[in-house]
């Protein structure tokens, strides 16, 4: 029996029927950060891991998503992928090493100017925790880091990118 060729991955809008995730490829570093509350996320059937399925869609690293990190990913982490001046962006899952998803290392979160390698990255579910989880800063200032929630990405925007996602918008040039 011939064994079927291996597809090619595309680039679609979210929410057509199909099991494979819509992609974002990124051309530049982008901001990016770990997005609270996702701990509950479950690993999509088939799949051992979130490592395994993120590397499934996107193809092997040879190291961590973040741009300042050189370890292997040993993780796939839930990574918050900003928009930037109309393009796509939001929740991905991004193959990462156990130090950056180490929900204590301050340069992954929201504020810790954190940026994503370019490349491929899988779009992931945005669940009711990961939209209502507390949001940890890197500032320890407490003004600085409410200053810093009124005018961020993912807590305000989040929902909107969640939103357009979900009606389908169209793909657009990283």
């Amino acid at each position: 029996m011939p064994v079927p060729a291996p597809t090619t991955k595309t680039e679609r809008p979210r929410g057509t029927s199909t099991e494979e995730p819509c992609l974002i490829t990124l051309r530049k570093p982008r901001h990016a950060w770990n997005i609270d509350g996702s701990a509950k996320a479950h690993v999509p059937c088939g799949f051992q891991s979130w490592l395994r399925y993120a590397t499934h869609h996107t193809g092997e690293r040879d190291e961590c998503s973040y741009v300042d990190c050189v370890n292997e990913p040993q993780v796939g982490g839930h990574v918050w992928l900003s928009r930037k001046g109309g393009q796509r962006g939001g929740p991905v899952i991004a193959p990462i090493c156990r130090s950056c998803n180490y929900w204590k290392k301050k340069s992954t979160r929201q504020d810790g100017g954190s940026r994503s390698r370019p490349g491929a990255y899988a779009e992931a579910e945005y669940t009711e925790e990961m939209k209502t989880a507390k949001r940890r800063f890197k500032s320890t200032d407490k003004k600085a880091a409410e200053e810093n929630a009124k005018t961020s990405d993912m807590p305000r925007r989040c929902a909107d990118d969640a939103e357009a996602l979900a009606d389908g918008v169209s793909k657009l040039s990283l």
